[in-house]
């Protein structure tokens, strides 16, 4: 049974980010939510990030840090799940901070419609000049009725609801079924998400931003990775086991999966071309033309219908649609072309 004011663990990975985490501490310490248990993972940063999180253990109880060697977000978290005590759990990177009253807010929710997750349906990011803009997450989702539904309409076929930070866990669901995030992949959120949900039975949805988020050159999710195709595919068998285990409706699924699949495959055309890519162009076409002939993929790409995803930006949803539309007909050279004269827009 939940408690009226549950232990509520919030766990945060750090690495390089010195010059944030006071802000992001700060504004733990201070919810209007006392009842935490803030665990702190200096995930081996160079920095002095993890002397600063040891200043505030030794003013605040309620402050936990653990010191382990670098292993990446993933590992930092799957630490901190490990010496999570709270009836929730609740992430945070350590460049951002929350709300005053964002833990309370998520937990009232919680606890009112007795919900196994909340998550919050936008946030506001923090631009490089010091300006504020709010941003919706996932809209239409009143129309969403069960957690399959939502996975399947908002997570996979709009490719949204994937961050995990500021969303609100019960703890239960995550020990007792043993999810963690992976190891060695990014957007590691949505796979601990899937696996999640897949054991969840009511979700909740907080309509108020919790969560700033600072928008960092620098950052990983900012980054060139050369092994987007292994990190597509991955998800796409996670997608593909949440399916099989939870979709009464195949057909519809199955188009929102291989729609996701194309949109990361044309997001790596895309940052294969992109001039933070050292290769030659000729070295480039060579990577993407091997990962369009693979069966998955080729599989994927010769599905007529397609699902539209929910981004903020309309030259980049009509970007991808014209980047499917081509790479659907096979005019794989032309779609490479087109995304190499693209990128400087997008």
């Amino acid at each position: 049974m939940i408690s009226e004011s549950p232990l509520v663990s919030v766990i945060v990975p750090v690495y390089n980010t010195e010059h944030y985490i006071r802000k992001c501490i700060d504004s733990l310490v201070n919810q209007s939510y006392k009842n935490l248990n803030i665990i702190i993972v200096n995930d081996g940063t160079p920095d002095k990030a993890g002397e600063i999180a040891e200043e505030y253990s030794q003013i605040d109880k309620r402050v936990k840090v653990i010191h382990k060697k670098n292993g990446g977000a993933s590992s930092a978290r799957n630490v901190g799940l490990e010496m999570a005590k709270g009836e929730y759990i609740c992430f945070i990177d350590s460049d951002d901070w929350l709300n005053s009253d964002a833990i309370n807010n998520l937990v009232t929710k919680a606890i009112e419609e007795k919900s196994d997750v909340v998550m919050p349906d936008r946030f506001n990011k923090v631009l490089l000049n010091g300006k504020t803009r709010e941003e919706l997450l996932f809209p239409h989702y009143e129309e969403v009725q069960s957690v399959e539904d939502f996975v399947i309409d908002i997570i996979v076929a709009k490719g949204r609801a994937w961050r995990v930070s500021s969303v609100l866990y019960k703890t239960d669901i995550i020990k007792n079924n043993n999810v963690k995030f992976p190891v060695g992949y990014t957007a590691e959120d949505v796979i601990f998400n899937l696996e999640f949900l897949s054991n969840a039975s009511k979700f909740s949805v907080l309509k108020e931003p919790t969560l700033n988020v600072n928008k960092r050159v620098n950052s990983v999710t900012a980054s060139y990775r050369s092994d987007l195709p292994e990190i597509a595919l991955f998800i796409d068998a996670k997608v593909e086991n949440f399916i099989s285990l939870n979709v009464v409706n195949r057909d519809k699924a199955v188009i929102a999966k291989d729609s996701l699949l194309r949109r990361n495959i044309i997001m790596f055309i895309t940052l294969e071309m992109s001039n933070k890519n050292n290769k030659t162009y000729a070295e480039r076409s060579k990577c993407i033309y091997s990962v369009l002939n693979m069966t998955r993929v080729n599989e994927a790409f010769k599905r007529k219908e397609y699902i539209q995803p929910y981004w903020n930006s309309k030259f980049k949803i009509y970007y991808a649609g014209f980047m499917d539309c081509l790479l659907r007909n096979n005019f794989k050279a032309t779609s490479i072309f087109f995304s190499r004269i693209c990128n400087s827009f997008i």
